[in-house]
């Protein structure tokens, strides 16, 4: 499922699951890969 986005920039320690800002390569594959579509891309 998230095996698009580059692992540095999702964490996975914490439920709901975060997007690390600092390491975002603002590549928009997070987007696509969400499976409950919480991701927008603004």
């Amino acid at each position: 499922m998230w095996g698009s986005v580059p692992k540095k920039c999702i964490d996975t320690d914490n439920v709901p699951l975060q997007i690390r800002q600092e390491n975002c390569l603002h590549c928009g594959n997070c987007v696509t890969a969400c499976p409950v579509g919480a991701v927008k891309n603004e």
